[in-house]
This record gives C-alpha cells, sequence and structure tokens, in this order.
C-alpha cells in the first residue's frame, strides 16, 4: 500500500489474533502512519424461535460496549510495542469511556456504533463528558491522560 499512495496510512486490526503487537511492529515496518485498533470480533446471534441465525450472513461483526474490554487490552498492548499514533475504538459511548481509550495509550478515539445509536449529536455529548471528566481529575489536557495507564 505505502509504495502505491503517499497519503497517511492506519492499518485497522482484528482483535482475534494471538499477538496484536507483532502484526502492528510489521505493518509499521511496510510503512504504516497509524494504527487503528480494533475492528469487530466474530460473533453470532441465533432467534430461538425461529431457530436459525439472525444475520443473513450467519455470522457478523460484534461491536458497541461489548467490544470495550477487548479494545482497551489490545490498545494497551499496542502502545508499548509500537510508536505510531494510535486510534482506539471500539464500544466508546461516553466521555469515560473515551478517557480509558487515552489512557490505555490511544492517540485519538473513534466512535462507530454509538454514532448509529445515538445519531451525529454523540459527538459532543462524548466531548462534554470527556472535558468535565478531565475537569473533576485534574487533567488539563489531552496529553495528560494519554498513556496514563500504561507501565
Amino acid at each position: 500500500m505505502r509504495k502505491a499512495v503517499s497519503l497517511p496510512i492506519s492499518i485497522k486490526l482484528a482483535p482475534n489474533v494471538p499477538e496484536i503487537s507483532r502484526i502492528a511492529q510489521a505493518v509499521v515496518t511496510e510503512g504504516a502512519d497509524a494504527i487503528t485498533a480494533i475492528n469487530t470480533m466474530p460473533a453470532m446471534l441465533i432467534d430461538a424461535i425461529a431457530a436459525k441465525p439472525v444475520l443473513s450472513n450467519h455470522t457478523g461483526g460484534l461491536s458497541g460496549p461489548a467490544l470495550k474490554p477487548i479494545a482497551l487490552r489490545c490498545v494497551y498492548e499496542l502502545a508499548q510495542a509500537v510508536s505510531v499514533p494510535i486510534i482506539g475504538t471500539g464500544g466508546v459511548w461516553s466521555g469515560r469511556d473515551a478517557a480509558e481509550m487515552l489512557m490505555a495509550g490511544a492517540t485519538l478515539v473513534g466512535v462507530g456504533s454509538a454514532v448509529v445509536r445515538n445519531g451525529p449529536s454523540i459527538f459532543n455529548r462524548i466531548s462534554g463528558e470527556l472535558s468535565q471528566f478531565m475537569s473533576e481529575n485534574g487533567y488539563a489536557q489531552l496529553a495528560d491522560l494519554r498513556g496514563k495507564a500504561l507501565p
């Protein structure tokens, strides 16, 4: 990809791999400018009344709040393994979720499922909640949060 484009490249990594850090190191070596962590987890729902999968494809990707602990672990591991920016995604629905993602080592925070559920106004709500969290907990700027939970 790096040979084909001069634009910044962020590679979105899947969480269901044995060593996400090794994959991140490899894509950075190949020219990735950033890492987006994480993609959805493979999942499935079954309609017990119909006795068949809910999705026509049978399986799909789990996203939303259930994904946040997995996303935090991945961001935490990646922040210790690579020096490029990390966009932390997965289960961010509140300002506190965003703060946790930053504390795990994310440079930026991505929001997906919360937008689908709540519409674009979710960005203002999350931003306001994050500002309030920072104010209440003595953080003057985002840089004070970044990597706070890292060893």
